[in-house]
């Protein structure tokens, strides 16, 4: 299984900070579900959801997979989502279908994003951090074998 791994490359920011509020990892999941029929997609089956080092890992078709990394994990109902993301093999042909699964990742966590289509074009050619003030880091890390498309909740310290 291939593992998240932690951002901090350069941080394009916009305007003043923004937080996103606490979801659960069940919440994003219902919320990816619901964006999934909305483009046509079957649902993620919790049947397949593994845990690897405190990530959970859901395959989404062949080697697309989506992970979710929770601040402390403890179960699904209880899990504050921390970061989230595709990963992607480097030599994948379905390149596209995993930006459109990053799409509607990106949606499940805020419905209200208008701009999206840009974020993911800026964050795909730039392959910097991408923060629109609306409670959300974007980015893109890629390695010799795989690509991770990252989202990063920001939440004020407590």
């Amino acid at each position: 299984i291939c593992m998240p791994k932690k951002f901090n490359n350069n941080l394009i920011v916009y305007e003043n900070t923004v937080y996103s509020e606490m979801i659960t990892v069940k919440e994003l999941i219902d919320s990816f579900n619901k964006e999934l029929l909305n483009n046509n997609k079957n649902e993620i089956n919790l049947e397949y959801l593994t845990v690897v080092d405190n990530t959970y890992y859901i395959g989404l078709f062949q080697d697309i997979i989506l992970f979710i990394t929770p601040i402390n994990m403890k179960n699904i109902e209880e899990d504050i989502v921390y970061q989230m993301g595709i990963i992607i093999d480097n030599d994948s042909f379905n390149y596209d279908l995993a930006l459109l699964y990053y799409r509607i990742l990106a949606i499940a966590n805020n419905e209200f994003l208008f701009d999206i289509s840009y974020i993911i074009n800026e964050v795909v050619t730039t392959e910097k951090t991408i923060d629109q003030n609306n409670g959300l880091l974007f980015t893109k890390i890629s390695d010799s074998n795989e690509i991770n498309f990252v989202i990063e909740r920001k939440y004020k310290a407590s």
